[in-house]
Parts: C-alpha cells; structure tokens; sequence
C-alpha cells in the first residue's frame, strides 16, 4: 500500500541519516586522533631535543581535554597511558638554566673587579712590538707564544697565564665563564665542571684569596659545580604506545 510503501521510505531514509551520522562521528574521532598524534609527536620532539617538559605536559593536557570532550569509551586506555605520563613529567626534576645562567652572567660582569695575588700584576693590554706589516702575523704570534703558558692539570689541558699577565688571565676566566654557561645550555655536565674546576683552579692559583669578593666568586663557582645539569627526563612513551594500539585497532 502507499502507506506501508511510504513507511519504507521513511525507515530507509532514517538508516541512511544513522549511517551518515556514524560515517560523521567516526571521521571526527579520525580528525581528531590524528590532531593528537601530532600533539604527541611533537611533545616527544620537544622532550628529546630541548629537556622541554613545560611544552610537553601543556600539550599532554590539550591531547586529554580533546578526548575527554568526545567522552567515548574506546579512548579510555589512551587517556589512561597519558595521564601516567603527565604524572611522571609532572615529578620529573628540573634544571633552572635561567637563573643558573643569570649567576654565570653576574660572574663574568665582576671578574674585572677581582684582585690578582701579585700586586705588582700589570693590568695593562701587551701591544705587539712594532714590525713592518709583512711580518705582522708572525711577529703577533710570536708575542703570544711568550705570553701564554700551556699546562696539564689534573689531567685536562688547561690554558693557564701566569700572573703578571693579568689582561690575558682575565679574558681566560671570561672564556671559561662563557664556555660553562654554553655547556650548561646544552646540558654537557661533564663540559660544564671542566669549565668551572679550570675558573675555579685560575681564582686560587692567581688572585688574592684573602679579598672578599674573589672568596664569595669561589664559593659560587664551587656551589655551581656542585649541580646536576644532565637531568634523565621521562618520555611519553606509553602514549605514544597506546595510540599506536588503538591504530591498530581500528
């Protein structure tokens, strides 16, 4: 009958409207899904290549908020696995490279106040002796040679100036300071204690220990080598993990 043929129609067309709405539904969960991936993709790029666990736990929490907004059931191990590797990012230890890098800094902007151990030390900048332009180069380095010394202490090479040569001692602290600030950046621990132990060797070997300033510089320089700047920092791994499984999955 025309009814029962419109009935049919009307059922056909609501299975269609159903299926259209699932085909819907699953392409969004689809978009979605691959949004978090590349949150999580490149929260472990952050992690590996800078230590930036701030960006990876903001985007931790941005990937959980998207799920929890599709409140579907089948997401719930990939929540699961994320919300553990917030947890373990969250009580991961942390370096302050600023302010660590602000006490190198303060250093290097005092070491020319620093008194030296021989008072007689000239401060003055050695000028090459005067030569024609030709033999400039040669003559220069030359004058360096016979200006900088090279000894092996405790078993690193470490360029050390003897004292009446106090502009190139200093610029040798300035360099070393500046070298450990670089290491600290790029968290090379063992760069980093190297550079301080040779300041550090330059401050008791060269200047007058008994001047406060040179002793507060020698107890920052120690108290600075004494931190860990190569921290072990958790991954995102079971994240990562479960959204390759539930890939697989579906």
């Amino acid at each position: 009958s025309h009814i029962e043929s419109q009935m049919a129609t009307s059922q056909q067309q609501q299975l269609a409207l159903e299926s259209l709405y699932k085909d819907l539904a699953q392409g969004r969960d689809q978009w979605t899904l691959a949004e978090i991936e590349q949150v999580l993709l490149t929260a472990a790029q952050q992690l590996q290549l800078a230590g930036n666990v701030k960006a990876a736990i903001i985007a931790l929490e941005g990937a959980d908020t998207r799920l929890q907004r599709l409140n579907k059931p089948q997401f719930t191990a990939l929540r699961r696995a994320i919300a553990s590797d917030l947890a373990n990012l969250r009580a991961a230890p942390s370096v302050d490279e600023v302010g660590m890098s602000a006490r190198i800094e303060a250093l290097v902007a005092h070491h020319m106040d620093w008194p030296l151990a021989s008072a007689q030390a000239s401060e003055a900048v050695p000028a090459p002796r005067s030569v024609r332009a030709a033999n400039f180069g040669q003559e220069l380095w030359a004058e360096l040679k016979h200006l900088v010394q090279i000894r092996r202490v405790e078993g690193n090479e470490t360029v050390l100036l003897p004292p009446d040569q106090a502009y190139f001692l200093r610029e040798n602290l300035r360099l070393r300071l500046l070298s450990a600030r670089l290491a600290l950046l790029s968290q090379d621990q063992a760069a980093f204690r190297a550079d301080l132990r040779a300041v550090l060797l330059m401050l008791e070997r060269y200047f007058n220990t008994r001047d406060a300033g040179v002793v507060d510089a020698i107890k920052e320089v120690k108290r600075l080598s004494s931190l860990q700047i190569a921290i072990k920092l958790p991954g995102i791994d079971a994240s990562l993990a479960a959204l390759d499984a539930y890939k697989g999955e579906h």
